[in-house]
Order: C-alpha cells, then structure tokens, then sequence
C-alpha cells in the first residue's frame, strides 16, 4: 500500500474540524477562523483549505504547525497509529510529513 500523506492529513483534519466543531465546516469558514490565527505573513484561501480538507494537498511547515497547534492534531501520536512501528523507529511527524518533499 502506497504512502498517502495528503490524504491521510485531510482524514486528519476532518476528524479534527468535528472534534471542534462538531461538523466539518465549509472550507470558506475555516479559512476565516484559521487568518484570524494567523501569525505568518501569508494568509490562506478558502481553495486552499478545501484541497487540505479533500487530501488533495498539505499545508506548509508554518500552516501545518498552526494547524495543529489551534486544533489540538497530535501529529506524532496520528503516524503511530497510522504506521505501527514501535515509538523507538518513528520519526518526528513532522520529519514524517515533509521528508518526502525535502528528499524529492
């Protein structure tokens, strides 16, 4: 089975937009709520937010930090039960996430 790691991110985040608000809101409203967090200087679309939401992309390093930070994603705690390697042969989810790209 191949590594999906866009499409397991918006399993994810669905899971964790429910937790927070009880639905998975529109992509619009999401896109609002998570500017109005922003620290960063570039902001994000109600687009991108639905293609993070479908699995279709991921956020970058500083959005998926903030992301998990305001929606309290255990990022780490997602790739083991996800992949089943004991705690000592994990990366960090974040190495997990973007070593992909950074390898590519």
């Amino acid at each position: 089975m191949q590594f999906d790691i866009e499409e397991r991110f918006g399993q994810e985040l669905r899971k964790a937009l429910v937790k927070r608000f009880g639905k998975v809101p529109s992509a619009a409203f999401v896109a609002i709520r998570f500017n109005q967090l922003e620290t960063l200087e570039k902001t994000v679309s109600g687009e991108c937010v639905r293609r993070w939401i479908r699995g279709a992309a991921m956020p970058s390093y500083d959005h998926l930090s903030l992301l998990a930070s305001w929606l309290s994603i255990d990022l780490d705690d997602t790739i083991k039960r996800q992949t089943g390697r004991p705690p000592e042969l994990q990366m960090g989810a974040f190495d997990h996430f973007f070593s992909p790209i950074l390898e590519g």
